[in-house]
């Protein structure tokens, strides 16, 4: 930035009090005093300023202050929506973790009875094998009793028959 004063600088003879007390002033006046006090405007004219630029910016920027409180505003309520929700999905989640945990045990409950049924499944083939074994062991042992009785019965030739001897 240069130290050299620039065209746009203007220097005012009196102090900012001086001239703050005299915008008060001219604020503060009634419409009457106004046009009382007009003839002598141009006396004051030489060292009066524009205030409508400044004034401008005063209001733009309160403009703009007012719709950064209205975003404000919208922002907060929007947060609190989002707070709402995410109380809602908390609650949604907790319940959800909740059932899981109930379906998990339910799960092992049911893992225990198959496991068991299993078990009882192969107890009850295994038995079933060992009646087939004894039910094919007792056949045998009925093929050899009958086959000895047939020979036992040979031997004997009347025995066979006994209702053809006496006859």
């Amino acid at each position: 930035m240069s130290t050299q004063a620039t065209s746009s600088v203007h220097y005012l003879p009196e102090s900012p009090r001086a001239i703050h007390a005299d915008i008060m002033a001219e604020i503060s006046r009634t419409p009457e005093e106004t046009a009382e006090a007009a003839p002598a405007a141009p006396a004051r004219a030489a060292n009066a300023f524009d205030m409508s630029a400044p004034l401008g910016r005063i209001e733009d920027a309160w403009r703009y202050i007012e719709s950064c409180s209205d975003r404000i505003h919208d922002l907060e309520a929007l947060v609190e929506t989002l707070k709402n929700r995410e109380t809602e999905l908390t609650s949604q989640l907790t319940e959800a973790k909740r059932e899981a945990a109930d379906f998990a045990e339910k799960l092992n409950v049911e893992k225990q009875h198959a496991s068991r049924a299993e078990g009882l499944a192969a107890s009850v083939s295994a038995r079933a094998n060992e009646l087939e074994q004894a039910l094919w062991d007792a056949n045998q042992n009925l093929e050899t009793l009958s086959g000895a009785l047939d020979v036992a019965f040979r031997a004997i030739p009347n025995a066979r028959n006994p209702n053809s001897a006496a006859a």
